[in-house]
């Protein structure tokens, strides 16, 4: 936890928030909270009476309302009991009606409560007390994951003015005052008379980004307004767009990470995009930006030397700054990707990926401190260090058991924060089993205002499957193809979506690789696949769903599930399409590899459920009721 005011770091247990502990202020007035049985992934399995050996099971109210997500509570809340015998035992009815009565005086005194310290919790304090730990930072125990917010609503971007009129107008004041220094540091305007501007220059505008992190930190971001540019005179239109490296090549990099056991440290390129240069020998004037009038007379503009963010030209710019550095460090850029860079050297393989100015390095320790200096030397990064946090995602390494956990805990408290999600227990699944969405007539769609709002949802819910949560990838595959034209029925899914994944807090995507590795060249590295489809499921064009993995010897490296791109005429026809699909993975996999010189096992192993179509890509003779196929079958 962050301390704003002693500017430290307090290390503490995790605290998992229920929204449903509630201790009052009069312990004496009759109200007892019921204990919670709280089982998650992880936690050791169930004995033969049906709880973990010293819990207490929690009884679900009987008749309680679930019809709002139809769905069964979460796991881990039982209303049933079995004994040794398999007889079920059910509490009575007496004592389900004093639960409730009990569930609803708490309830009404839930508006008026304080949070009453357990011995064990007043014992630590006090101990932390006479360790000279300051007391203010045991109050960030409330704070939300990063310590520097309460509610995510605080971690959206805003202007300039809207900034200023916040209490934390000071700390902004500071971030913009340290944006025009870093401008100055990296000379990347001059300041120009008006009148001293050729005729005919269109003078830009800006805007400012102005953002509170997770880690509570304030950053002021001046943008030029980009769409005002003009094509062929202020920037090439063919020459705009920048790569970032792809999640296939983070996981895969992570996987070999685990496998030899290498060390991972990050470097942020500090003000990135200010190191970018006009190739093409643009000239580009800008209005002095809101917060800058004071450092500059009356009369100025200023003349770009260099791009600033917001630049169309901007982000490619930085990255062939990004390669000739890695060139000059005598690292080869992959052919697979174009954002992961190698080098075999003395201390073995050492990679780099870059996703924008976020670059990691991975390698043994030896090299990676060589190559984190020599990036150094050439640009001014910030050292983060280890990597807890990487592409939104907080990264959990467990030496011990070789694992790499992401989770994104932050994305699941803006859904509590921003959505007006249903009262009632989790789903146990993201969708309603055996369900498909159809498209809503215009007149029975929400309003615009709620169409923005599930537009937003559906992005963070993309975001998620495709980082942390890949069980929900069939679900938010629905829910985007409504994004234009939501009906209440879709808001309700994506809030059930929503739901599951607060319910399943816990789980997210696990690497871990079954071998090791020990930096080998010759070592042949196994990728496997999975394919599977579900056929005609598309109710308002009838096509298929493919659904495939891919696997680095057994740690998840991509996952996938989109609607087909044509009408499938049997099941066979669908599972093929799914496997192609599958192999086409596995091929660039095998790609990313052995465009680093490694080396990759074959033949590669696809697993397909379908026995016809098993047989078909076995080069089975065709008739004329598979015939249709034969060009798919081929080319697996």
């Amino acid at each position: 936890m962050w301390d704003p005011k002693t500017k430290g770091i307090h290390e503490t247990r995790d605290v998992i928030w229920m929204k449903r502990m509630y201790y009052e202020k009069d312990i004496g007035q009759g109200i007892i909270v019921p204990p919670m049985l709280i089982t998650g992934i992880d936690d050791p399995p169930l004995n033969q009476e049906g709880t973990n050996s010293g819990t207490v099971s929690v009884l679900t109210r009987e008749g309680e309302d679930e019809s709002k997500l139809d769905n069964t509570t979460a796991p881990g809340i039982a209303d049933t009991t079995r004994t040794t015998s398999g007889r079920t035992s059910r509490p009575p009815e007496r004592l389900i009606q004093e639960i409730g009565a009990i569930a609803a005086a708490g309830a009404i005194a839930a508006a008026n409560y304080e949070i009453a310290l357990t011995a064990s919790e007043i014992q630590y304090y006090a101990t932390m007390k006479e360790l000279g730990e300051n007391a203010g930072e045991i109050a960030c125990v409330g704070a939300g994951l990063g310590g520097g917010f309460e509610n995510t609503q605080e971690l959206h971007v805003m202007k300039y003015g809207e900034a200023m009129k916040t209490k934390d107008k000071s700390n902004w004041e500071v971030g913009v005052k340290e944006e025009h220094e870093r401008f100055l540091k990296h000379n990347v305007f001059q300041a120009t008379k008006r009148e001293d501007v050729p005729k005919g220059n269109k003078i830009l505008t800006s805007t400012w980004a102005m953002k509170k992190k997770a880690n509570g930190t304030f950053r002021a971001r001046l943008n030029a307004r980009g769409y005002e540019q003009v094509a062929g005179k202020h920037y090439d239109p063919n020459s705009i767009a920048a790569p970032v490296t792809s999640d296939t090549t983070i996981r895969m990099v992570l996987t070999l990470l685990l496998m030899a056991s290498w060390c991972g440290k990050l470097l942020d390129v500090k003000g990135a995009f200010l190191h970018g240069e006009f190739e093409t020998g643009e000239t580009l004037f800008m209005e002095i930006p809101e917060g800058f009038a004071k450092y500059y007379p009356v009369g100025y503009v200023l003349m770009l030397l260099k791009t600033i963010y917001g630049l169309k030209q901007a982000a490619v710019a930085f990255w062939k700054q990004l390669i000739m550095a890695f060139a000059s460090m005598d690292y080869r850029r992959s052919k697979a990707d174009p954002c992961l860079y190698f080098d075999w050297n003395v201390n073995g393989l050492v990679v780099w990926i870059s996703w924008v100015d976020d670059c990691l390095v991975c390698g043994k320790t030896p090299g990676v401190k060589i190559a984190k200096t020599q990036m150094m030397e050439r640009f001014d990064c910030d050292e983060i260090g280890n990597m807890d946090e990487y592409v939104g995602c907080k990264v959990e390494r467990d030496h011990a058991k070789g694992t790499i956990k992401l989770t994104q805990p932050v994305m699941l408290q803006s859904f509590e924060d921003e959505f007006d999600l249903p009262d009632g227990p989790s789903p146990n699944t993201p969708a309603t089993p055996g369900s498909a969405m159809v498209r809503a007539e215009p007149e029975n769609c929400v309003n615009e205002k709620e169409q923005v709002k599930d537009r937003s949802g559906v992005g963070k819910l993309l975001h998620m499957m495709r980082w942390s949560r890949p069980e929900i990838l069939n679900a938010v595959r629905e829910l985007s193809r409504y994004m234009s034209g939501a009906s209440p029925a879709h808001v309700k899914a994506m809030h059930r979506t929503m739901k599951y994944c607060i319910g399943t807090s816990e789980r997210g995507l696990l690497l871990k690789p079954t071998c090791k590795w020990d930096g080998n060249p010759a070592h042949e590295f196994v990728i496997t696949g999975r394919s599977d489809s579900d056929y005609a499921k598309d109710t308002d064009t009838r096509r298929s769903v493919s659904g495939t993995s891919t696997f680095l010897h057994g740690s998840p490296i991509s996952t996938r599930s989109n609607t087909q791109k044509s009408v499938t005429l049997s099941v066979t026809e669908a599972e093929l399409v799914a496997a192609t699909q599958c192999a086409q993975d596995m091929l660039f996999n095998m790609i990313i590899l052995e465009s680093m010189g490694l080396k990759v096992k074959k033949p590669m192993i696809l697993e397909i459920d379908n026995k016809g179509a098993v047989d078909l890509t076995h080069n089975w003779s065709v008739g004329g009721r598979t015939r249709h196929v034969d060009n798919i079958s081929y080319a697996i």
